[in-house]
């Protein structure tokens, strides 16, 4: 009897996990897919892990944001937070313009000249195939769920002077960030004996 209520468990844990997708199919356009690859390369260029910690926290705020605008979508949430695809420039065209199915002689608008596109194709198929396995549930948020905003190095000293604190989400090129209460100084430190 044992034995068959463990066997039950197991096989619905899995049937669970198997379909378990990230956003509801509603959400997982077609325009949703491509906008969510162009926006992991525009924000960490070929970085799988920082790809998988970026879409993480995108869902999330886009959950987040959802509560308040049950309209919004997750397409309009990976446009709105990630800068290089809000503006509108020479240096930022050609990640807006990746293919969706890509060609080796057929390099995207504004393609960097001194780059080989046919060079890049394996590398913009796997990000493809990346938000399609991320999509599917079979992306660990290498952030275990704890990052809410990630930025540059360059951008690090700002978020601190905030409140928030920096996550460790393994050898990302951005910062993963959460927001926390500001550290208690210690009880010797107020004074207190």
């Amino acid at each position: 009897m044992r034995h068959t209520i463990v066997v039950s468990l197991l096989i619905a844990l899995v049937c669970n996990t198997a379909t378990a997708e990230v956003l509801p199919a509603e959400q997982w356009t077609p325009e949703a897919r491509l906008t969510l690859a162009r926006a992991l390369v525009a924000e960490a260029t070929w970085s799988r892990i920082d790809h998988a910690a970026i879409a993480w926290v995108l869902q999330k705020r886009w959950r987040q944001r959802q509560q308040r605008r049950p309209t919004w979508t997750f397409e309009e949430q990976v446009t709105a937070y990630c800068s290089g695809m809000r503006l509108r420039s020479k240096r930022t065209a050609w990640f807006r313009s990746l293919p969706e199915n890509p060609v080796a002689s057929i390099a995207p608008v504004n393609w960097p000249s001194k780059r080989e596109w046919a060079e890049y194709v394996p590398h913009w198929e796997r990000v493809l195939v990346t938000v399609d396995q991320w999509q599917a549930g079979d992306v660990v948020d290498p952030c275990r769920g704890k990052a809410i905003h990630w930025g540059s190095v360059e951008d690090s000293s700002r978020p601190t002077r905030g409140g928030w604190r920096a996550v460790a989400c393994g050898p990302t090129r951005n910062i993963f960030w959460r927001h926390g209460p500001t550290p208690q100084r210690s009880a010797l430190a107020r004074g207190v004996p």
